[in-house]
């Protein structure tokens, strides 16, 4: 097992930067001793959460000599043979840790006033001042999750693939308890191999939801399953290949972000008889983003 970690660790220190120039490069290498790239990731990763519980002081000083600026963390990464990702990840969770430190020390207090009392001018004939307060309290407290990207992802620094399943999972509970909060009866479907995630009962009629995660830097959402994958399954192949969702599957596609819970909801037949494409731009389509009236929609057109 030693021999086998000083081949994988002699492998990564000769061809770090090929490595952060894209990691499935490695693939072509003679002298590769890892069998899938994700096995390399894996690798750094955990070298890498020894290595910086001793050193990220020391490189996040190195950073802030470069003025913070984000493509010098790649060089940094190369230097000390980390894995580009992984570094870039544990520094910009500092900067945000910190400056939430600051947010809730009250070191932001006068920069959030002052804020609010231009949003007061500004919107003052829209009747601002009416909601001032409620905003300021709910603005102090969002921006904590602002400030992190959005809520705090994998902190027990589980293996990847566990965490995307896991996610997955996630993301259905957040529409849950979205879909509750806003006065829906409804219960997530524990069948994996389901064509939908959730079921939610409006006025004694049942819906099918499917649901997926989304960051809040993606515009575009695609009306098709992940391909299957994983050991011993090969993704190339038709049967494992992600298949287009219709309105077959589910009556409601929900969109969910997963840093921010905003739900975009969709009637699946407009899907398919008025929209007809595969992707679709959340920006060219207002009408979705918190659309919890599409239940009624579909009632009225029973």
């Amino acid at each position: 097992m030693e021999g086998s970690n000083s081949k994988k660790e002699a492998f990564v220190k000769a061809n770090i930067e090929l490595i952060n120039s894209g990691i499935k490069k490695i693939v072509s290498k003679k002298d590769n001793p890892f069998e899938k790239p994700i096995d390399c990731s894996n690798f750094l990763n955990e070298r890498f959460h020894q290595d910086i519980k001793n050193k990220g002081k020391m490189i996040f000083e190195e950073w802030k000599k470069r003025e913070f600026v984000k493509a010098r963390i790649k060089d940094i990464a190369n230097e000390h043979v980390y894995y580009h990702k992984h570094l870039e990840k544990y520094l910009l969770d500092k900067v945000s840790n910190d400056i939430c430190k600051k947010l809730e020390s009250g070191g932001l207090d006068e920069q959030i006033n002052n804020f609010v009392k231009v949003l007061k001018n500004k919107s003052a004939d829209l009747g601002f001042k009416a909601i001032a307060t409620s905003f300021k309290n709910i603005f102090k407290r969002s921006l904590y999750f602002n400030l992190r990207g959005g809520f705090p992802e994998n902190l027990a620094n589980i293996n990847p693939g566990v965490m995307t399943s896991n996610a997955g999972d996630s993301h259905q509970f957040l529409f849950l308890a979205r879909a509750i909060l806003v006065g829906y009866k409804c219960s997530n479907v524990d069948v994996r191999s389901s064509r939908y995630d959730v079921i939610v009962d409006y006025n004694d009629n049942l819906y099918r939801i499917q649901v997926k995660g989304i960051s809040s830097s993606d515009n575009q959402i695609g009306f098709r399953d992940r391909d299957r994958g994983g050991k011993g399954i090969d993704y190339k192949h038709e049967s494992n290949r992600g298949k287009r969702i219709t309105s077959k599957d589910c009556d409601v596609f929900v969109a969910v972000d997963k840093n921010t819970a905003t739900c975009y909801l969709i009637d699946m037949k407009w899907v398919d008889n008025v929209y007809g494409k595969e992707k679709l731009k959340l920006n060219d389509y207002p009408q979705f983003k918190e659309n919890w009236d599409v239940f009624k929609q579909l009632e009225t057109k029973k």
